[in-house]
């Protein structure tokens, strides 16, 4: 027998070695956590503990096995590893045929609680159930968590409710702990033995801790019991151990059929192939599985197909971003709203909101968001396109206004439908309420349809915005919008201020000077930016000309094109003299030239 482990951990420990790096993470976690103090780890030393722990495991719960033990090494290079892989912290234990017999993982961390362990287990773990969901029920490989933590540490004669939680979430779906360090609070925390079991002791922990996200158990007479994830909150490490409550729920909610044939079964019952009602056949009693149906991916049906998509038109203010869209899609099924500050997946989606009807006493209902109302719309109308358009959506904290939305984005490049769904019941049995068809998102999931596209602005100069992230922004195809004088029904009179000049020369003299001052295009002036009534208004042009000059494009060298001191002193010299007054000399030269 031998133990491999991933290139990633083996390129940290070669650096150590040869003085590149002063600590790994790794060990210094043990160092600081362990039961005796001062003992210092090396790479070597700490492998070799490994592999002691790992045969003693072996005496205890393999016989077999444990008449080969894994040989302890002198050098780090007599380790193996895997080809790349993106998870540092797994390994696998291999047997003389070098067929796997063992996959696990090394848990580490400097405290005991929820990131113990679900930090280095679920990536694995998603990536392997990803292939092939059996993987959970599976005995072989044989499973383990090689746990670097010293629980008894942890202060206290209990363990910590999270840390616990995740213990036996781990143990539930059958990985062994292998601990380097034994401890008595381990045996604490024992595998659930049902689903029940399992979300009261999830539900006491996080109402307990005020969390924003929760998992609740719901049971009626209709339906089987459901287990439901809220996340309010921003997902992060949250979506890790949460993902591991949800999979040891679906083990206990998913039993094995085990049969074993005895001398005494007749032989025509010998002979059945399908077992009961599980959709398989199975040549032998033995291991005939439940279908996964929750793990299928979503299959659409009476779904308008279409080509939808997710646009988003950028550029300069001013550029034309808003006309445009609204030339190509401004139509009778086309529905605009404008993003703000304080906008939020309520108002974007729709919420439970108290309703008073007449002679009725108050009572909480759904409430529809225009994305809401737009899915509906082209769900009931699926011959016709529509399409829901986004202005400045970056002026609100748009991923959390999207919210679990988001994933819908994804979209089928043939059908235009999302290609994964999502579960809202309050969203998804208001859907079921509205639309013409038959349908059951409630249970099903809702997408978008694909006769549905969304349609955004937005402009990356404005300061006052939230910055999309990159798996926000990948979803959108992008649009840039240049800037370009010679569009139609650019504003051609005199702009007030500056002496007759039109605003053609103004707004492009002022981009050759922002240019040559380093500005970024996206922050020039577009040929839009001023409109027929507000070259008339010296108020307006002060403002909103000026003003943009002052606070958003020049904010640290106001010097290069103004010669006044302080924004109001500006704004009362260009209302009184003109544009003479608050420009340097050179600059006031360039709106003279042809």
């Amino acid at each position: 027998m031998k133990i491999m482990i991933s290139k990633l951990l083996m390129r940290e420990f070669r650096k150590y070695e040869k003085g590149e790096k002063d600590k790994i993470t790794l060990l210094d976690n043990i160092e600081r956590k362990q039961p005796t103090s001062g003992v210092k780890w090396t790479p070597v030393k700490f492998i070799n503990k490994m592999i002691d722990d790992i045969n003693f495991f072996y005496e205890n719960e393999f016989k077999e096995e444990a008449k080969h033990p894994i040989q302890q090494i002198s050098l780090l290079s007599e380790v193996e590893t895997f080809e790349e892989n993106k998870n540092m912290y797994i390994g696998e234990v291999r047997d003389e045929a070098n067929e796997v017999w063992a996959d696990f993982v090394i848990a580490n961390a400097d405290k005991f609680g929820n990131t113990l362990i679900t930090q280095q287990l679920m990536s694995d773990l998603i990536e392997k159930i990803a292939v092939d969901i059996n993987y959970i029920f599976s005995s072989s490989p044989k499973k383990f968590v090689y746990l670097t933590f010293y629980i008894d540490s942890s202060p206290g004669d209990t363990l910590p409710k999270t840390g616990k939680s995740v213990l036996s979430s781990v143990k539930t779906l059958g990985y062994k702990i292998v601990e380097m360090f034994p401890s008595k609070k381990n045996k604490l925390a024992a595998p659930y033995m049902s689903t029940t079991e399992l979300i009261r002791d999830i539900s006491e922990d996080y109402t307990a801790s005020k969390r924003k996200s929760s998992l609740s158990l719901f049971t009626d007479d209709l339906t089987n019991d459901t287990l439901k994830l809220t996340i309010d909150g921003a997902v992060g490490q949250h979506s890790k151990y949460y993902s591991l409550y949800l999979l040891a729920y679906y083990r206990l909610k998913t039993p094995r059929l085990i049969f074993e044939l005895e001398e005494n079964i007749p032989s025509d019952l010998k002979k059945i192939e399908r077992i009961f009602n599980t959709g398989q056949h199975s040549p032998k009693l033995k291991d005939a599985e439940i279908l996964e149906e929750n793990f299928q991916p979503y299959v659409v049906s009476d779904i308008p197909e279409g080509k939808g998509v997710n646009l988003i038109y950028y550029g300069a203010p001013g550029s034309g971003k808003s006309y445009r869209v609204n030339q190509k899609y401004n139509s009778k099924n086309s529905k605009r709203i404008t993003f703000y500050p304080d906008y939020d997946y309520n108002d974007f989606v729709g919420g439970l909101k108290p309703v008073k009807e007449p002679e009725k006493t108050m009572e909480y209902k759904f409430v529809s968001g225009p994305l809401v109302d737009i899915i509906i719309s082209a769900i009931n109308n699926p011959l016709e396109n529509f399409y829901l358009i986004i202005e400045e959506l970056n002026r609100a904290n748009a991923p959390s206004v999207f919210g679990d939305t988001f994933q819908l984005l994804d979209r089928d490049k043939n059908t235009g439908i999302s290609t994964f769904s999502i579960f809202n019941s309050s969203v998804g049995e208001y859907i079921d309420n509205a639309v013409s068809v038959p349908s059951d998102f409630k249970d099903t999931g809702i997408v978008f349809p694909g006769n549905l596209s969304i349609i955004a602005t937005l402009n990356p100069a404005d300061q006052m915005v939230f910055s999309l992230d990159s798996a926000f922004q990948r979803r959108w195809q992008m649009v840039y919008v240049p800037i370009d004088w010679t569009e139609e029904n650019v504003v051609e009179g005199p702009v007030e201020g500056f002496e007759g000049l039109t605003w053609k020369k103004v707004g492009k003299t002022l981009n050759i000077v922002l240019s040559e001052n380093g500005i970024e295009e996206d922050s020039l002036l577009g040929q839009y930016y001023i409109t027929d009534e507000e070259i008339k208004d010296i108020d307006l042009i002060s403002s909103k000309l000026i003003g943009y000059l002052w606070n958003d494009v020049l904010k640290y060298q106001k010097d290069t094109i103004f010669k006044t001191k302080t924004l109001s002193q500006t704004i009362k010299k260009f209302k009184s003299h003109g544009y003479k007054s608050i420009f340097q000399p050179d600059i006031v030269e360039m709106f003279s030239e042809e």
